[in-house]
């Protein structure tokens, strides 16, 4: 996402960046046409009366993964490894700093390839942690190390369980319950999801998958308007 975000901006004084940035599209385009195969085949699956549990949505995502990453992301990869290396690159301009964050982060930046369950990009990863970021200055009221590790550990929990498709007010509400009726007590939210899965009630996840499987689609699978500045 980062070295994607680089590009964008030096787009805007080195229009030859903006090769980089159409291939980097159409590894989104192969993300979404997965996400879109796997969308298809639970709204049948819903509409003939048997829903797919998350462990089999999940499969179905890492499948499709697969599927289009040979198909199409590989390919991709190759071309902006094949740009990426030829361009010509101005000392102290934007476009050689953003190939030259791109080439430092390269071996890590096409693992992906390799493991269907890792996403195109951290996208998701820093969303989850915007409201604590720009939450830190209200933390200091923490004062403590000990109040700052609860305060963690809670975002970390309520976050947990809103990825698991859980109710974070629902699975707290039975945890204390739990706390009260049995001190020292612990209900996580994984706990709290094998509770519905047993009697039938366990939520369905939405289109963007489980836990460590979301897709983040910052700009989709086109290039941004001119003038209009992509989020991410």
């Amino acid at each position: 996402m980062h070295a994607r975000r680089y590009l964008y901006k030096a787009e805007k004084h080195q229009p030859m960046a903006g090769r980089g940035l159409d291939l980097i599209a159409g590894l989104y385009k192969a993300e979404a046409d997965a996400e879109a195969d796997v969308e298809k085949l639970v709204t049948t699956a819903i509409e003939a009366g048997e829903p797919l549990s998350n462990d089999d949505h999940v499969g179905l995502l890492l499948k499709a993964r697969r599927h289009h990453r040979e198909l199409t992301s590989r390919g991709l990869i190759a071309q902006l490894d094949a740009w990426r290396k030829q361009v010509i690159r101005l000392e102290g301009s934007a476009l050689a700093g953003a190939l030259t964050h791109m080439d430092r982060l390269w071996p890590r930046l096409v693992m992906f390839l390799e493991d269907a369950r890792i996403p195109l990009d951290n996208g998701h990863s820093e969303r989850q942690i915007r409201g604590p970021v720009l939450g830190r200055v209200n933390f200091q009221g923490n004062r403590s190390d000990d109040g700052a590790w609860v305060t963690a550990g809670h975002y970390s929990l309520v976050r947990s369980a809103i990825n698991l498709g859980l109710n974070p007010e629902e699975w707290m509400n039975e945890a204390v319950r739990r706390a009260i009726a049995t001190p020292g007590a612990v209900w996580l939210p994984t706990d709290h999801l094998e509770m519905l899965r047993e009697r039938g009630e366990a939520p369905v996840l939405s289109r963007r998958g489980a836990p460590g499987t979301r897709i983040s689609n910052p700009v989709g699978s086109v290039r941004a308007k001119p003038g209009v500045t992509p989020p991410g």
